[in-house]
């Protein structure tokens, strides 16, 4: 009896164990399914533990002093968001948008203004923009276009922070009829930056900037297929398109256009050297030259697929030039006037003090 008893409970014992051992199995598998899972959501070229490891130490670092600061404070890296922090940064060291800025909110200038107080805290810091990645929905680990992430911030905040980067364009097509000029439709159209195409491709001079900037606004003339019927002719007419600024921003947002479709339809960076004088002249569309001073230049390295971007800023507060390079931002002890460039993606001018006003500063 008590030998049938001692089998019974070995046997119990045994399904109890096993049981055991089932259940810790498919807990296992479950895990190791969702790690598999989110293995293939990450991008291809960047390890789950490389990020894990590299987010953890970066999010330390916020607390302590880091290297090559000289006075200003970097943006945390949160993957790849060099784009992001290089416009954050020049917002930053733009004035005119910092007191907007410090003046009105809605949720999104809500985290820049946090951002903005951040990076005026003691200096040697390194501040995060999660909170500005999150509002905007931004996957960090995916890189995007500096200048269209500048053109999604404009459009989200306040009009009265926005104008600081605003201008206004006036298009007129001209009916060219010999002896019967006219204009025909004539069109305004707001701006925060002016698009150049660079159409050429490793040149052996540095193309120069003023010339790039004037081209914008060469008009373009209509060839006998293209013509249009004009009402007030009554016939079929050669046109000629004008483009100028009707409306001045107190800071001017040029964009190159490196990014372009070849013939095969892929994109391919465009590398020509471009010499940037530290003073632009801007025509408004009645005739009179105004000057703009260069403040701030978004950089871009690499190529279309893999590449980096930084920004190279000077500061209205002490007249210095610093690269604000995600958490580094050391300072520039020289830095010549003109510079041949290959990396400029977006020009920040600020117009010249004398004609500014007087509530602006010269930079």
């Amino acid at each position: 009896m008590e030998m049938n008893e001692a089998a019974d409970l070995e046997v119990n014992l045994y399904f109890v164990v096993l049981g055991i051992l089932t259940l810790l199995a498919t807990v296992l598998s479950v895990i190791c399914c969702r790690k598999r899972k989110r293995h293939r959501n990450e991008p291809n070229d960047i390890p789950i533990s490389v990020i894990v490891d590299s987010d953890k130490k970066q999010k330390e670092q916020e607390h302590l002093l880091t290297e090559d600061t000289d006075g200003h404070i970097g943006l945390r890296n949160q993957g790849a968001t060099c784009y992001l922090n290089s416009v954050l940064q020049t917002l930053f060291m733009t004035e005119d948008f910092r007191n907007a800025v410090e003046r009105l909110f809605k949720p999104i200038d809500v985290h820049i203004a946090q951002l903005f107080i951040d990076l005026k805290s003691p200096k040697g810091r390194v501040a995060t923009t999660e909170r500005i990645t999150s509002e905007l929905k931004i996957n960090v680990h995916e890189q995007q276009d500096a200048a269209e992430y500048f053109q999604n911030i404009m459009n989200m905040v306040k009009p009265e922070m926005s104008k600081v980067y605003q201008g206004e364009l006036e298009h007129r097509t001209m009916c060219k009829n010999p002896g019967k000029e006219h204009p025909l439709v004539t069109r305004h159209e707001s701006f925060y930056i002016i698009p150049i195409c660079m159409e050429t491709y490793d040149m052996d001079s540095p193309i120069n900037m003023q010339s790039y900037f004037d081209s914008y606004f060469e008009p373009i003339k209509t060839c006998e297929d293209d013509r249009v019927k004009c009402p007030t002719c009554k016939e079929l007419v050669n046109t000629e398109i004008t483009c100028n600024i009707h409306k001045l921003p107190p800071v001017l947002v040029v964009q190159l256009e490196r990014f372009q479709l070849d013939y095969y339809n892929n994109y391919k960076k465009n590398t020509s050297e471009v010499e940037i004088q530290f003073q632009l002249s801007v025509k408004d569309d009645s005739g009179v030259q105004h000057k703009y001073d260069l403040y701030a230049v978004v950089k871009h390295t690499g190529s279309f697929h893999s590449g980096h971007y930084y920004a190279v800023i000077k500061s209205f507060e002490d007249h210095q030039w610093y690269v604000f390079n995600d958490s580094s931002v050391p300072k520039i002890t020289v830095l010549k006037k003109p510079f041949q460039c290959r990396e400029a993606f977006l020009l920040l001018y600020k117009k010249h003090s004398n004609e500014s006003g007087a509530n602006s500063q010269q930079i």
